[in-house]
């Protein structure tokens, strides 16, 4: 049997998506990005240690949100050169946790997540593909990940973890 926590499941998704979003949103040369393979699909990965090293902070915050049942929404967010808003990608972790049972994996009829790998390779083809059914993004833009949680659960996680959440 598979031994897996929903934590981490999700914590890849994310980190995965999040290049994938990065890659075919083009506001990084592609020369920083290297093909791996995720769920059995070909992604793209940054290279880049600065780039990385934001993904992997912000990833942390996550994972002490997801820990604790603390995370309503992550989003990639896209600015122009202005600062304004232009494109969202938005990851709804609360209804996922409604939708799928993440408690508990070792009461799947599915010990071995084939289903799952099945399900989370779809959603990486299909980010793979949006750049074509969206319009190109501005020149210069700029992104940044949201991490959307509630005051309260904002400060009673900084209390618990030191972790800080803007």
């Amino acid at each position: 049997m598979c031994v897996v926590d929903s934590v981490s499941v999700l914590l890849e998704l994310i980190e995965v998506s999040i290049h994938c979003i990065l890659y075919a949103r083009k506001i990084y040369p592609e020369g920083i990005f290297e093909l791996k393979k995720k769920y059995n699909v070909p992604v793209h990965v940054s290279i880049y240690p600065k780039l990385n090293s934001y993904i992997n902070g912000t990833l942390n915050a996550v994972k002490s949100l997801l820990k604790f049942k603390k995370l309503c929404k992550l989003d990639v967010c896209f600015y122009n050169k202005m600062g304004v808003a232009v494109e969202r990608f938005v990851f709804n972790i609360r209804n996922v946790e409604l939708e799928l049972n993440l408690l508990d994996f070792s009461n799947l009829r599915d010990p071995y997540l084939v289903k799952l790998e099945q399900m989370l390779r779809a959603f990486c083809l299909k980010l793979t593909v949006c750049d074509s059914l969206l319009k190109p993004l501005p020149s210069s833009c700029t992104f940044q990940i949201h991490i959307h949680t509630t005051e309260t659960n904002s400060i009673e996680i900084q209390k618990d973890t030191e972790v800080c959440i803007c």
